[in-house]
């Protein structure tokens, strides 16, 4: 298998994506990529078949925060300082969604391990969890003919505790099944170790890739190609998704690490 290429980058949630979407097309021949980004400012993102008045953009816009939609399905996404967010894009070879996470969660699941953590599982829905509580989530996008090339891998981690009463402005949390108590009490790394957070993406990058990388610099080619990507990843066409049948579209769906709560203990 081939080193990965490790990319740390500092860039808005949309630039991201249309980044890691650029990736998809050439990591046949350069090999996988394992991606961290630090947003100067917070983000919320939502689930590609998610309605878009999941969220309020008008306080996302009084308060700073970007918005946008992905590629994978769920629920929306809360990121700012408090979480730790990757993509891990790389060549399917005939690996189905599941096969794909039990290899990059248990890469996950060790690098909490190392870090003091305990209990910790893979879990339903792309999940980590600790304690069954969800600690990271992730979704899953296909590219290529019949979806059978390349795939990313996203994922959050909550380093820090969340931000209910932020979250709670943006997404619209569902009270009828007490969402911003349960996102309070949902595991965090620094609620069971005081590793740094420049540690832990350390561990992470070790275990996800097997201690086989590199940590390359900025792609000019890769930087090119997202330009308009970025376009299309901060239109309102792409928010509101108006291409879609509205009828697959879905309202109240609330925050992805909470989308199940109903099958959970609160």
């Amino acid at each position: 298998m081939p080193a990965w290429n490790v990319v740390f980058e500092k860039a808005p949630i949309y630039s991201q994506m249309a980044r890691n979407y650029a990736r998809l097309k050439v990591v046949k021949d350069r090999g996988p990529y394992l991606v961290f980004y630090e947003l100067p400012r917070p983000a919320v993102v939502l689930a590609k078949y998610q309605h878009v008045d999941d969220i309020d953009r008008a306080a996302c816009e009084s308060m700073g925060v970007d918005y946008t939609r992905r590629n994978s399905e769920g629920s929306a996404m809360y990121c700012d300082s408090r979480v730790i967010p990757y993509s891990i894009i790389a060549s399917r070879n005939g690996r189905d969604a599941t096969a794909i996470h039990e290899e990059h969660g248990s890469g996950i699941a060790s690098a909490l391990r190392e870090a003091g953590l305990r209990n910790v599982t893979l879990g339903k829905h792309f999940s980590v969890r600790v304690d069954g509580k969800i600690i990271a989530g992730h979704g899953q996008h296909f590219e290529g003919p019949d979806s059978s090339i390349s795939y990313i891998y996203e994922g959050v981690l909550a380093f820090d505790k969340w931000d209910v009463d932020s979250m709670d402005k943006v997404i619209k949390l569902r009270p009828q099944f007490g969402e911003k108590e349960h996102i309070a009490a949902l595991p965090y790394v620094r609620k069971y170790s005081d590793i740094p957070k420049r540690d832990m993406i350390e561990l992470l990058m070790e275990n996800i890739t097997h201690s086989s990388f590199e940590v390359i610099d900025t792609e000019h080619d890769i930087m090119g190609a997202s330009k308009e990507l970025e376009k299309h990843y901060k239109s309102g066409k792409w928010i509101e998704f108006s291409d879609a049948n509205p009828a697959v579209l879905q309202k109240d769906q609330g925050f992805c690490f909470s989308l199940f709560i109903e099958e959970e203990p609160v």
